[in-house]
């Protein structure tokens, strides 16, 4: 499947874009976003591009648990399907840096960070078989930390350091997630990995442009 949409419909995406402004659409409005798609589905999903003429044309597949990200402008609109064409929801850019994740039968989209979600998970379905592996590679990762400093080179006097976070930066962050706090999806993880607490705790993000 395809990550980025063609060079083809890049321009068709333009070429819409720019005649839409030239019959009276707003250039302050159409021009210029970012957007990506998350799949928390069971399944592949089909992203299409809705035209102006109000025709779907196919831009990008999504995997289960995967993300795409493409260029595109404010209020276009992308409709999701499965890939016998059942229709999922869809979405309107609203913003220039955007991400959505359609909503589906996955139980942490209906009961967000609920028990049901929890009890879907691997780690926690299987945690009295996982436990030995977990405790095994958290036992490695403690000898790791104790040894490999040792066989390091330093190249600055810290290594790291806690700074503020510039004001500019904390903007452009805090406004990416305000604009985006609802279209959170589940962070997989595999089964046997004990680096976060999965098996107790829902693990959910949002994914950051690529």
């Amino acid at each position: 499947p395809l990550k980025y949409p063609s060079a083809i419909m890049v321009a068709a995406m333009v070429l819409s874009s720019l005649l839409w402004m030239a019959l009276g659409g707003s250039a302050a409005n159409d021009f210029g976003a970012n957007i990506g798609f998350g799949n928390d589905c069971s399944e592949e999903i089909v992203v299409n591009w809705v035209n102006f003429e109000g025709e779907e044309v196919r831009v990008t597949s999504v995997e289960p648990q995967m993300q795409s990200w493409l260029g595109t402008f404010i209020n276009h609109k992308f409709v999701f399907r499965t890939n016998n064409g059942q229709f999922i929801g869809d979405v309107t850019v609203e913003h220039k840096s955007q991400f959505t994740a359609p909503t589906c039968d996955h139980p942490c989209h209906t009961q967000y960070g609920g028990k049901a979600c929890l009890e879907s998970l691997e780690g926690y379905r299987n945690h009295d078989n996982l436990k030995a592996t977990w405790n095994k590679q958290n036992e490695e990762r403690k000898l790791a930390n104790l040894h490999q400093p040792q066989h390091l080179k330093n190249f600055t006097e810290f290594g790291f350091e806690k700074r503020p976070i510039p004001p500019e930066v904390w903007e452009i962050v805090n406004g990416y997630y305000q604009a985006n706090k609802d279209s959170i999806v589940l962070e997989k993880w595999p089964a046997s990995n004990p680096y976060i607490n999965h098996w107790e705790a829902v693990p959910m993000m949002i994914w950051l442009p690529e």
